[in-house]
């Protein structure tokens, strides 16, 4: 995990009464009282380098270096190798001489910071997207082809069923109701109603 270039932070893992490295005010030098300790700050992040002195270590380091490893965070040592660690967990140590420390920190920073610096100035070098003006015939011929776009189809009617329903009732007849005469029938007079009507002269 690299750090800011203008505040490196690097944890050291020394011998009582090693001196710590001076490495200017740009870089800050945390000294880890243990193993746990230099665990504790790698995780706080972000920190440029772990600085362990090799006679330091013991088999339980082994768990701390492959914290490093998995951080991305480069590990510098110095000091005689003893046979508690075993290749593989050295194989992604520096190993520096002791008077070499100083200038073994410097480069790894230095090289951190070239790290950082790379993918921003690449992303300079990328050209813009520009965004050309579309011209007055591109224009008309977007226009004419949304105009002239055919419109999409009507869904067909769906076909509904209905009920059958009941036969109409046949229309009734009307019932004949004769109707009365308007004239009663005519009936034959008796004699003594013609005689009486022709005033007795039969």
């Amino acid at each position: 995990m690299a750090a800011s270039p203008a505040n490196h932070r690097v944890v050291s893992l020394l011998r009582l009464g090693t001196q710590t490295p001076a490495l200017g005010p740009e870089v800050q030098i945390l000294r880890a009282a243990s193993g746990y300790d230099a665990a504790a700050q790698l995780l706080l992040g972000p920190v440029s380098a772990l600085l362990v002195d090799l006679s330091r270590l013991t088999p339980a380091h082994a768990g701390l270096l492959q914290l490093a490893r998995r951080l991305e965070v480069p590990v510098v040592a110095f000091g005689a190798v003893g046979g508690a660690l075993d290749g593989a967990v050295l194989a992604s140590v520096r190993l520096v001489p002791a008077e070499q420390v100083p200038s073994a920190l410097q480069t790894l920073l230095a090289e951190n910071e070239q790290a950082q610096e790379l993918p921003d100035a690449q992303a300079e070098d990328l050209p813009s997207a520009q965004i050309q003006p579309m011209s007055e015939t591109e224009l008309a011929a977007e226009e004419a082809e949304i105009v002239d776009a055919p419109a999409p189809a009507a869904p067909l009617p769906q076909a509904t069923t209905t009920p059958a329903s009941a036969p109409a009732p046949a229309p009734r007849k009307p019932r004949y109701v004769p109707q009365a005469a308007e004239n009663p029938p005519l009936r034959m007079l008796s004699s003594k109603e013609l005689d009486t009507l022709l005033g007795g002269n039969s």
